[in-house]
């Protein structure tokens, strides 16, 4: 992140008269900013604000007919060198009513020291990136240094990202997904795939008979088996029942 700041600001102001501000798509984001490049960025940021606690982020929130409005903002912690301002929509309704996403926004990047704006962003994928990073940034402080096993309840958007960065952390061999919707997300499928050289394998029998059985409870108990474990979206609070897939780097039975 400091690196980052320092390589965008260093264009004398005449270079900015040519250069002009930076525009990233979310697949731009996706490309440039890995989970390693992350995660350090995450680290060493929560190293400075743990040295310099008043340069927590600030808030503000505005109530709009058919949502709200979020403004998230703050220094980069420690040096100052730049300011980053999150500005992001949510309707609940914008699915339905405009076949649009729910949150959509953008991140504004400027150079606090000379006012020159360095890059406008797009803040879903941004978030998502920074939100898996920071998990994993705590389970590599919290969970076994030796864990290989991971539990991802919730396969929504953010699920993607998080196997990405734990894999990042830990040598995985073994991941749990659980989730309210069958079957899992393509998309998830296709990152256990191609992540760490996993494979998805069909649940045991049982659990297929008693899918529409498996309750919270057992569920639970699962993930108390896996260390780190991820509660993704909306299902923190899991339904009555739950889907169950795993992936291992295991071949696949024939």
């Amino acid at each position: 992140m400091d690196s980052t700041a320092k390589l965008l600001s260093s264009t004398s102001n005449g270079d900015y008269l040519k250069q002009g501000v930076v525009l990233l798509s979310a697949a731009d984001l996706r490309v440039l900013v890995g989970s390693q490049v992350a995660i350090a960025a995450i680290d060493e940021a929560y190293a400075q604000l743990y040295v310099n606690r008043g340069d927590q982020g600030r808030s503000l929130g505005f109530s709009i007919a058919q949502g709200s409005i979020h403004v998230k903002a703050g220094l980069l912690p420690g040096s100052h060198e730049c300011f980053a301002a999150k500005i992001n929509v949510n309707l609940p309704g914008n699915g339905e009513l405009n076949q649009l996403p729910t949150i959509q926004g953008v991140v504004v990047l400027v150079d606090a020291r000379n006012g020159r704006p360095l890059a406008i962003m797009e803040s879903m994928a941004l978030t998502a990136i920074r939100t898996a990073a920071t998990a994993a940034l705590a389970a590599r402080h919290g969970a076994r240094k030796n864990a290989k096993r991971l539990a991802i309840v919730g396969c929504g958007a953010q699920a993607g990202y998080q196997l990405d960065a734990f894999a990042e952390c830990f040598d995985l061999e073994d991941v749990r997904v659980f989730d309210m919707n069958v079957p899992v997300p393509r998309r998830l499928r296709e990152i256990i795939n191609q992540v760490a050289g996993f494979v998805v394998l069909p649940p045991p029998a049982f659990e297929m008979r008693l899918k529409a059985w498996i309750s919270a409870s057992h569920a639970r108990h699962r993930v108390r088996r896996c260390s780190p474990t991820i509660m993704s979206s909306r299902d923190a609070l899991l339904p009555p029942w739950a889907r169950t897939i795993r992936a291992s780097k295991k071949s696949p039975p024939h």
